[in-house]
């Protein structure tokens, strides 16, 4: 078997060791509000100032909360949910899926993209030969 081969095998096996990894494994509610706060602050482009001028909290705050450092009331949250266009159902929702790992696409579908690329490559160099 050829070595690019068994680089390949390693890579997926790595893959799905993370992907039981991240089924089995539960986050805490302070680390999946941190990690939802930023992701969301980040995917719509907002800067911690600019999340802070809309929620109305100081952008050292917000940085705060995103590095877990302070512990948001519930009128925080919902004021940040305001902010980044949520509903507060819909906000805390979000951190219930990320902390039960359900927001994370299954490593596994990357595999598949991986596996399918190289099994393209590998024909085209057949081809090209």
């Amino acid at each position: 078997s050829c070595a690019y081969c068994n680089v390949f095998m390693s890579v997926k096996t790595l893959l799905f060791k993370v992907d039981l990894w991240f089924m089995n494994n539960k986050i805490d509610t302070s680390t999946a509000f941190c990690q939802v706060l930023r992701q969301q602050r980040m995917s719509r482009g907002l800067t911690h100032s600019t999340l802070g001028l809309k929620s109305g909290f100081p952008r050292k705050y917000i940085y705060s909360l995103e590095a877990g450092n302070e512990l948001p009331s519930l009128r925080v949250v919902l004021r940040l949910a305001n902010a980044l266009g949520y509903s507060g159902a819909g906000f805390v929702t979000l951190i219930e899926r990320r902390m039960n790992g359900e927001d994370i696409p299954p490593v596994s579908s990357f595999t598949k993209k991986l596996t399918y690329r190289t099994t393209y490559e590998n024909k085209s160099k057949n081809i090209q030969q």
